[in-house]
């Protein structure tokens, strides 16, 4: 696989624009003026993976290449055939080029580069290396011009560098390219492009010329406009075999507009906060082929128009609207920025569809657009139970809710990457902001082992235990959700002498009656929660690949409490098997907020959530806030403020219950389980004092209320 960067001399823009791919698996092979190549053999899977052989037993290939070096360059030449056998070369100047390839039938790629600027592009087919073999090639051959354009709402052709004066910033065009082999299944060649200066008169350097090519290649481009006072612009277009010169173009009327705000969090900078997006590119939803880093866009709200369906189509182009919530120090010198990655977007019949990316293993943590398995790297895809509209839910502000803390375990010995974290919003962002703000504290056999900052954690290398009983708990407080202080405290219990990692939750949502996601709720009734979460098996493969397996035995329990109050009341979680989802996301799970128990109007919930795998280590952790119902279900509480007081609490037997001044007569006395059932119902009551004999109920919490006139207050007691 071989990737080429191009990029022109950029004019004084404010706008970051970087590509982003995995340079880890890639060399760089030549650098040219604005142009980078890189070539990479460790991008396939092993399968295709097939050694160059370079013996006697291989067959001589000579390349003639004819073309005229004062009007084109030859860059570099690929052979290839559909086993997944790959060779390169480069033309140093003189002719023949000879190869040695064992014997077969390949296809030959050939990149040249016009003094303009332009690529043309010869494929040469199905050529059967039988012996001493010769394939003449020159640019000539590229007889078919292909032009990508991507046009605004009003059907104009968006060009870069021009100057936004209102916002102080220049238009910049980005264009991805790549040319998929579809027998062997990889990617033979990428390409690039960043445009800051205003194009010339033979359009920009990234419409190519290229030979008739059959439907063994398949063509992808996505291209995105940004630094334009109405927002950014997002298209895809593909190619499957090329006959004719085609002009590639996207459909006005397919743009769909979006917009969507940013909260800045309680460490945020106003000064280097910026708004920004990143893409992501995919090929036959298995390849990661990168994408780009967009930051420095004025505001904190994320405007674009896209057309980038997820169909049956061999790519797709996915967008993340972003925000650089601060500048992190990292080491003297690094400062690197902390983001707030929002859900993935696409446009879908008319409106933006929500998705919902999760875990993967990368660096610092599990959660990612990717994941590993065990023959390779493939694109995380969307859970149907939290891929969400944008119509509805227009009010969603990525960074005001609270997120949930995603961990990752890697069990082996004398290592500090035990434990690494993620801060997932409960919409499904990304919370880098949160990373450094983590405190951790570590028990080894119920005695203290580490107690500090989890970066400084990180950065200093410290080994966990290898044996015995290990609690780590991390607390993060960078949180603020509609003026109140929020948290997230999460602990990891496991044996370390298991050898087994802990569970640990994966996504929280929140969701309304009418299907729109949301943590505020007009009434019990009217809100539920989703949630997913399973114990995973880190697993290292015979050829050094990371992934992770899931593990049988996994259970949930689901909590709440009025916020702040610690004061943990069980909520019942249905299982949906049809919802079961890997990789990544593991059991799905749903709860009814219908028997919340609110004892005030605009009553703040926290949750606590509990995941216990089968050997008995646990993932514990409390989302505060988490939830708020406006309208109270104890409204007797308007009736001069009443109190009802029972004791004593916890009780065994009996229960005295002492009733408010002012309810007098003719009132219902019931109790009710924690999942809204009536256990007992007395109603005609009229004394103001009684005792009631609770012997016969198990062990267990219970709501306590006394109703009149429509009106009700009630009291939460304990059976032990």
């Amino acid at each position: 696989m071989i990737i080429t960067e191009h990029r022109q001399q950029p004019l004084n823009n404010t706008l970051a624009i970087d590509h982003i791919f995995d340079r880890a698996v890639y060399d760089t092979l030549a650098y040219d003026g604005m142009k980078n190549i890189f070539i990479s053999n460790k991008f396939f899977s092993e399968e295709h993976q097939v050694p160059a052989f370079k013996d006697v037993n291989d067959f001589t290939l000579q390349i003639n290449l004819d073309f005229d070096p004062a009007e084109y360059s030859s860059n570099f030449l690929l052979i290839y055939d559909e086993t997944g056998y790959m060779d390169y070369a480069f033309w140093n100047g003189s002719n023949p080029i000879t190869m040695y390839v064992p014997e077969g039938t390949y296809d030959i790629f050939a990149e040249f580069t016009h003094i303009s600027g332009k690529m043309s592009y010869i494929i040469k087919e199905m050529i059967n290396v039988t012996g001493s073999t010769s394939v003449d090639i020159e640019p000539a051959e590229a007889d078919n011009y292909i032009s990508v354009r991507m046009r605004n709402e009003e059907g104009n052709v968006l060009e870069p560098g021009i100057f936004n004066p209102g916002e102080n910033i220049s238009s910049s065009m980005c264009l991805d390219r790549s040319f998929f082999f579809m027998p062997s299944g990889f990617n033979v060649y990428g390409s690039n492009y960043l445009l800051e200066e205003p194009l010339g008169s033979d359009g920009p350097v990234w419409d190519f010329y290229i030979n008739d090519v059959s439907d063994r290649y398949f063509i992808s481009n996505s291209v995105f406009g940004t630094g334009f006072d109405e927002g950014s612009y997002f298209s895809k277009f593909s190619l499957n075999g090329i006959e004719t010169p085609v002009l590639l173009e996207n459909n006005p009327d397919n743009l769909v507009y979006h917009e969507e705000q940013f909260q800045l969090s309680p460490l945020g900078d106003f000064q280097n906060a910026a708004v920004g997006f990143s893409t992501l590119t995919t090929l036959v939803n298995e390849i990661d082929m990168g994408g780009w880093m967009v930051t420095n866009l004025p505001g904190n709200t994320f405007k674009g128009f896209l057309d980038n369906p997820v169909n049956d189509d061999l790519f797709n182009v996915l967008v993340f609207p972003t925000m650089v919530d601060h500048q992190e120090m990292m080491a003297p010198g690094w400062e690197e920025p902390s983001l707030m990655k929002g859900n993935a977007i696409v446009s879908s019949g008319g409106q933006i569809l929500y998705g919902s990316g999760n875990s993967a293993l990368s660096y610092y943590f599990l959660g990612n657009d990717y994941y590993y398995t065990e023959t390779g790297k493939a694109l995380l895809p969307f859970h149907p139970g939290f891929v969400f509209t944008g119509e509805g839910n227009a009010g969603i502000r990525q960074g005001n809710n609270s997120p949930i803390m995603v961990t990752a375990a890697f069990v082996v010995p004398d290592t500090s990457d035990f434990v690494s974290v993620l801060y997932k919003g409960m919409y499904g962002e990304v919370r880098e902001t949160d990373f450094s703000t983590v405190q951790i504290e570590i028990r080894h056999n119920g005695a203290e082992f580490y107690s500090g900052n989890y970066l400084d954690f990180l950065m200093d290398f410290i080994f966990l235990p290898t044996d015995g009983i290990i609690e780590i708990t991390f607390t993060n407080t960078n949180l603020e959700v509609e003026g109140l202080d929020g948290k997230n405290i999460t602990k990891l219990i496991y044996n370390a002498d298991l050898a087994d990692e802990p569970p640990t939750l994966q996504m929280l949502q929140f969701r309304n009656s009418q299907d729109e996601v949301t943590h505020v709720f007009d009434s019990t009734e009217n809100g539920h929660l989703r949630l997913a979460g399973a114990d995973f098996k880190y697993t290292v493969t015979g050829e050094g690949r990371e992934y992770y397996a899931y593990n049988e035995g996994n259970s949930i329990e689901l909590q709440y409490s009025l916020y702040g109050q610690d004061d943990w009341t069980e909520l019942e979680l249905t299982e949906n098997p049809d919802y079961f989802f890997m990789p990544a996301f593991g059991n799905y799970y749903e709860a009814s907020l219908e028997n919340v128990v609110v004892p005030q109007n605009n009553s703040w919930f926290d949750v606590k959530i509990t995941c216990t795998d089968a050997t008995g280590n646990k993932q514990e952790q409390i989302v505060s806030p988490a939830f708020k119902i406006e309208q109270a279900t104890m409204s007797m509480n308007e009736i001069n403020n009443s109190v009802l007081s029972v004791y004593p609490n916890p009780f065994i037997n009996e229960i005295n219950i002492q009733l408010p001044e002012d309810v007098k007569e003719n009132y219902t006395f019931k109790v009710s389980d924690m999942t809204g059932k009536v256990i007992y119902i007395e109603p005609g009551k009229s004394e103001n004092k009684f005792v009631w004999n609770g012997s016969s109920l198990p062990r267990g919490i219970y709501i306590i209320s006394i109703e009149s006139k429509g009106k009700m207050i009630a009291h939460k007691v304990i059976k032990k």
